[in-house]
C-alpha cells in the first residue's frame, strides 16, 4: 500500500495480484492479500484450515488514512491469526529475515527515492492550480502513508512483546524462578485486542527487594537465563526491533529486552 500510494515499484507481496486475480496489474484487496500470505503456523495441527472469511470494510473506504487499530480489528475478526509466508511476503525463505526487512520501503520512500502518483491535469482549471495540488498531494500522501506504515510496524512489535510477556510475566515464569514477587507495568499495544498488557518493571522490582543485597545480581541472572530458555521469542522481538530501527521509527521502551553479551 505504501509503495503503491507513493508510485513506487512494488517490492512486497509482488505475486498477490497474479495469484489471486490472474492479473498482475490489479491491486489485491485486504482479504485476498491475507489469503495469499497465510500459512499454517509451525506447531499448529496439520488440519488447521485456512481462513476464508472476507475482511470487513472500513466505513471511510480508504486504507491509507484508516486508523491502524480498526484495520487490526477487521483482520482479527476475520480469523487471520496464524502465520505468514516469508516467501510470499518478500521472496525470502527465512521468516525472521523477512520480518526484519519488511519496513525497508518506509525508509526508501521517506528518503524521497520514489515520487507519489500525480493528480489528473483535467481535474484543474489552470496549470497553477494543478501544480499546487500536485505538490501538496506529494507531501500529504508521503506523510499519510509513511506515518501509517510506521504505526503498523510499531504495533506489530508491541503485539509480539505482549505475546512474550504473557509467558515471562503474566504466567508468573520469572516470579516462580525468583521465588519473589515481580512488579509489572501496563504497556499499550496501539490496537484494541489486546489494548494493553502486563510487562516486567525491573526498576520497581529491584526497589521492592532493595533490602536483599543479593537480589539484583540474581534477578539479572534469571532474566538472562529466561532469554536463553526462550530464544525464539527474543529472536522474534529483536527482528521486530531491527525493523523499527531500519525504518527510523520511534522505538517503544520495553523493559529487559536487551540482548545478553555474546548472545544472538
Amino acid at each position: 500500500m505504501l509503495e503503491a500510494a507513493a508510485g513506487a515499484d512494488s517490492t512486497v507481496v509482488v505475486g498477490c495480484s497474479k495469484q489471486m486475480y490472474g492479473d498482475a496489474t490489479k491491486r489485491c484487496d485486504l482479504s485476498r492479500l491475507l489469503q495469499y500470505l497465510w500459512v499454517r503456523r509451525e506447531g499448529s495441527p496439520s488440519n488447521t484450515p485456512q481462513p476464508t472469511a472476507e475482511v470487513g470494510k472500513l466505513k471511510s473506504g480508504k486504507w491509507e488514512t484508516a486508523e491502524i487499530t480498526k484495520v487490526y480489528d477487521l483482520i482479527y475478526r476475520a480469523g487471520y491469526t496464524d502465520g505468514t509466508s516469508p516467501q510470499r511476503l518478500l521472496g525470502l525463505e527465512d521468516w525472521y529475515q523477512a520480518r526484519e526487512l519488511i519496513a525497508q520501503p518506509i525508509q526508501r520512500i521517506e528518503a524521497g527515492s520514489s515520487e507519489p502518483a500525480k493528480p489528473k491535469r483535467s481535474d484543474y482549471d489552470s496549470d497553477a492550480d494543478y501544480d499546487k495540488a500536485n505538490n501538496q498531494y506529494k507531501k500529504d500522501m508521503k506523510q499519510y502513508t509513511t506515518d501509517k506504515a510506521k504505526e503498523a510496524a510499531r504495533v506489530a512489535y508491541m503485539v509480539r512483546v505482549a505475546d512474550m510477556e504473557a509467558y515471562r510475566t503474566k504466567d508468573g515464569t520469572l516470579q516462580s524462578w525468583l521465588g519473589k514477587k515481580v512488579e509489572t507495568t501496563r504497556l499499550l499495544t496501539g490496537i484494541n485486542n489486546p489494548r494493553d498488557f502486563a510487562a516486567l518493571d525491573s526498576k520497581a522490582t529491584l526497589e521492592l527487594h532493595s533490602d536483599d543485597p543479593d537480589f539484583k545480581d540474581y534477578f539479572e541472572k534469571i532474566c538472562k537465563y529466561y532469554r536463553s530458555m526462550d530464544p525464539e521469542y527474543f529472536k522474534a522481538v529483536n527482528t521486530g526491533l531491527r525493523a523499527l530501527e531500519g525504518c527510523r521509527c520511534d522505538i517503544p521502551q520495553v523493559d529487559g529486552l536487551e540482548k545478553p553479551k555474546g548472545g544472538s
